[in-house]
């Protein structure tokens, strides 16, 4: 049963989910029982955006290597800012720093997720998120044919 209605939805695409969902009603009652994210984790404005660099005016909190077998092909660093903001990039090193690589930075922040990633020669694009205790970063460099991956769990108060 489950698997055919899988395959119905599967088959019907996007349009058709996106159909069913809207015809869903909540009552009053149940919207006011539904559950939120506690006020520890994210404020009302949270956000995540792409922005330049995270070099400017912030702490760095994490940075970690990421290896094609003994070298260091590049760094994930977050910085933390003011309050509760966060920046994550990835930054070319060793071997591959002035090298023409597809280069990505995902950023997961509570529900919220943002990935970008491109050929660069020193750095990605960062992403920061705004309103967030924890962020979980993940940068990747294409190194010799593989794709080298690092993830970084930055937590401040």
């Amino acid at each position: 049963m489950a698997i055919e209605l899988r395959t119905r939805l599967r088959r019907a695409g996007a349009g058709a989910l996106a159909a069913a969902a809207l015809t869903l009603t909540m009552s009053p009652a149940d919207a006011a029982a539904t559950p939120t994210a506690p006020a520890t984790e994210a404020t009302a404005s949270a956000s995540l955006q792409t922005v330049s660099t995270c070099w400017s005016g912030g702490k760095r909190l994490k940075h970690f290597a990421v290896k094609a077998g003994s070298r260091t092909v590049g760094y994930v660093n977050v910085y933390r800012y003011s309050g509760k903001s966060k920046c994550a990039q990835f930054i070319h090193a060793g071997a591959a720093k002035g090298k023409a690589r597809y280069t990505t930075i995902r950023v997961v922040a509570g529900s919220l997720s943002l990935y970008n990633g491109g050929t660069t020669t020193q750095k990605s694009v960062g992403i920061k998120a705004l309103g967030y205790t924890c962020i979980t970063a993940r940068g990747t460099i294409n190194w010799s044919g593989k794709t080298r991956s690092r993830s970084v769990r930055a937590c401040s108060s």
